[in-house]
């Protein structure tokens, strides 16, 4: 068994992933090139969206380490976002810790929290 492998399993997956945002290279904040993986345009059809429609919550599935995540949550409106991993939901909770009256972060699988 690698060193790796071992802190994983004394410290667990929860622990790991608040330890990835205390100490990530901020560079990596937003991993694969920000929110929507850095794909602007895909930036631009949410805000397209928004202005067009009378929409007052995003749903998001997949949170990861939260990039696009904090992108809805600065559009204001309440955010529901769920994540399976223990890893990255660890992670993403102590991100938005500070907004949880915006960010409502769920862990679990996306089927059951869309059905609920």
């Amino acid at each position: 068994m690698s060193i790796k492998n071992l802190v994983k399993k004394l410290i667990g997956e929860s622990n790991m992933g608040r330890l990835d945002l205390l100490f990530r290279d901020p560079a990596m904040q937003d991993s694969y090139g920000g929110p929507f993986n850095g794909q602007k345009y895909r930036r631009r059809i949410l805000f397209d969206l928004l202005y067009h429609f009378p929409i007052n919550t995003i749903v998001e599935t997949g949170t990861y380490y939260g990039s696009t995540t904090a992108l809805f949550a600065a559009t204001a409106l309440p955010v529901y976002t769920v994540e399976s991993s223990s890893r990255y939901f660890s992670s993403s909770k102590l991100r938005f810790l500070f907004n949880r009256n915006k960010v409502h972060l769920y862990k679990g699988d996306s089927r059951w929290f869309l059905r609920n």
